[in-house]
């Protein structure tokens, strides 16, 4: 994962970036067991990406994995509410 962190932190300081640059490197650092910077780098993103909801929908479960129930619920409780599909904001 050190290698992906790597190459998608190089690539969200270009210019022209992707949002699932974020998210990939979000899920790479979550994977390393670093939440604090996953939840960064999505707040990061979205501050880039405001209304993509893959990371707001990765953003609600990072910090609902911290057990930060508080700020969690209303993330995911909105992007239910926009979409009752989204299976991964319905099970936070």
């Amino acid at each position: 994962y050190e290698e992906a962190i790597h190459i998608f932190e190089s690539l969200i300081a270009r210019p022209g970036r992707d949002p699932y640059h974020y998210t990939y490197l979000a899920r790479a650092l979550q994977q390393t067991g670093d939440l604090d910077g996953a939840i960064e780098v999505l707040e990061e993103g979205l501050d880039a990406f405001p209304d993509n909801a893959s990371m707001r929908t990765s953003l609600g479960v990072n910090i609902e994995r911290k057990r930060d129930d508080s700020r969690a619920l209303p993330i995911v409780d909105e992007l239910f509410r926009e979409n009752p599909a989204n299976t991964r904001a319905a099970l936070s």
